[in-house]
């Protein structure tokens, strides 16, 4: 077996739940549709959903270990190529601007999931490997079956593209959707820190018209927070909340909620649901 206890493994221990800043999401039983509809959405709120998809034959191979994920993947891939970002490894997985702030310390390539797959495996028991994931890569195009497999039962009757997030350990800068979403761990370890609309002034967000996705980021980044750079930070951290997911269980992110996310095992799989389009920002 594979330790994990990667540089950003190693980050994550230090930070919350230490922190006492920083609270955890609020949990609740996996809920029925109309349920979720009538009760949870309306309140704008993250909530979380502890083995809504343990049912799942991706979790099933999760049990089996990573190789087993790795394979599943392979096997329904269609072959065409995902767009793949790829960080140093001194950068730790951590995807940002390059430090003249004219560019960003990584690059983008084309890979199918198949061949991601196989590199993940090769560079899975390195201790600080370069950070590499394919993110928001959609089902119908590269992995159609999977959707079929493994359905997320809160999304009957939505419409949606469901996606695919496979990679190592990496980092998502804090940012924000014009969407609804749901995230689901089918494999490895994923920490959620969120922060509310109202903490948007105390995030030092960057700029508007060079973005690493498309949406403006936090400059602070959540593990290693410099409050001598950013003392109004502080202030944010007072609304943060935060959550660790492992493979079958859930989040839901409303629309406008900031929110990083660290991937710490050597492997991660993750799908999301975007949905419910928001015609503001």
């Amino acid at each position: 077996m594979l330790s994990g206890k990667s540089g950003l493994d190693r980050m994550l221990r230090k930070s919350y739940p230490a922190s006492k800043r920083v609270k955890p999401i609020e949990e609740i039983i996996p809920v029925s549709t109309a349920t979720f509809e009538s009760e949870i959405r309306p309140q704008f709120r993250p909530v979380v959903m502890r083995g809504i998809a343990k049912d799942w034959p991706a979790v099933a191979h999760a049990r089996e270990g990573q190789q087993s994920v790795l394979n599943y993947i392979s096997q329904l891939d269609t072959g065409t190529p995902a767009e793949v970002m790829l960080a140093p490894e001194k950068e730790r997985g951590r995807f940002f601007y390059s430090p003249d702030m004219r560019g960003f310390n990584f690059r983008r390539e084309h890979l199918s999931l198949r061949d991601l797959a196989a590199h993940l495996s090769t560079i899975a028991d390195h201790p600080e490997p370069i950070g590499i994931y394919a993110g928001a890569a959609a089902m119908a195009e590269h992995a159609p079956r999977f959707a079929q497999d493994n359905p997320f039962p809160l999304m009957d009757g939505i419409a949606c593209v469901p996606r695919l997030w496979l990679g190592n350990a990496t980092q998502v800068a804090t940012h924000f959707d014009l969407s609804d979403n749901f995230a689901v761990v089918a494999l490895g370890k994923r920490r959620f820190t969120l922060f509310p609309p109202e903490a948007t002034p105390d995030l030092y967000v960057g700029p508007l018209n060079i973005t690493l996705a498309g949406q403006p980021i936090s400059m602070v980044n959540p593990l290693e927070p410099d409050l001598e750079k950013y003392p109004r930070y502080a202030k944010a951290l007072e609304h943060a909340q935060f959550v660790d997911l492992e493979p079958g269980d859930a989040l839901y992110i409303p629309t406008l909620w900031w929110h990083h996310v660290a991937a710490s095992a050597p492997v991660n799989l993750v799908v999301n649901y975007w949905h419910n389009d928001a015609q503001r920002g």
